[in-house]
């Protein structure tokens, strides 16, 4: 498999498995990725415990595999096989902590749940779409692969701090522009024409009111 379809194949598997937040100026802080949807929950602090526990325990598997990867060197196939297989690994994790908490959740709250994850998978989808279309260079995948790798490992640093509270976490996460790191490795044509399509696409789902999700009442 040529080296540029492998690095292809990673992009797409990071961008659909991870968050996509600073989406467009303007757009309401709802839940943009499974993790900050996890403590976004309207639930009771003793399930806030529990949903905490099950994330603390799935990182300590996540910061396993994030070790073994060195994004630099994906034209090496036992390294471009080893992202694939973590990215794999994180797909998993994200369906069993999903599973494991909607096991704690009332049938009304478990809808709610099920809604927002769709609408999550659709907006990652979209963006996945739109990164395909700006004809990047095999250089540009390769670091902007890298840069994922990077925020993910920050992602899961901050949602697994149990001694923050989850208002503080979310905040922290808010941080986190992946938007803005993608763009810097991208030409003045190409970040226009990303720009443009994250546009269409947020006025596409202001129409039909539902972009990125829903929050619960009183998460802004």
């Amino acid at each position: 498999m040529p080296l540029k379809l492998k690095i292809v194949i990673c992009l797409i598997c990071l961008v659909i498995g991870e968050k996509i937040g600073g989406m467009h100026p303007g757009v309401c802080a709802a839940p943009a990725s499974e993790e900050v949807l996890w403590i976004s929950l309207d639930v009771s602090p003793e399930e806030r415990k529990k949903i905490d526990g099950i994330i603390f325990d799935a990182y300590k598997q996540v910061k396993i595999g994030q070790k073994n990867i060195k994004a630099a060197h994906l034209e090496n196939p036992n390294e471009y096989l080893k992202l694939l297989s973590y990215l794999q690994q994180m797909g998993e994790t994200r369906q069993n902590i999903n599973r494991d908490i909607r096991q704690l959740l009332s049938p009304q709250q478990r809808r709610i749940l099920e809604t927002q994850l769709e609408q999550i998978d659709q907006s990652k989808q979209q963006f996945a779409g739109i990164l395909m279309m700006l004809d990047l260079s095999r250089e540009q995948q390769a670091k902007i692969v890298a840069a994922l790798l990077k925020n993910q490992k920050k992602v899961w640093t901050i949602i697994s701090r149990r001694s923050l509270s989850w208002e503080k976490r979310r905040k922290q996460l808010g941080r986190i522009d992946k938007i803005k790191e993608i763009s810097l490795h991208l030409s003045r044509q190409q970040q226009e024409k990303f720009s443009y399509m994250l546009g269409m696409v947020y006025l596409q789902k202001s129409n039909e009111g539902l972009f990125l999700g829903l929050t619960r009442p009183g998460v802004s």
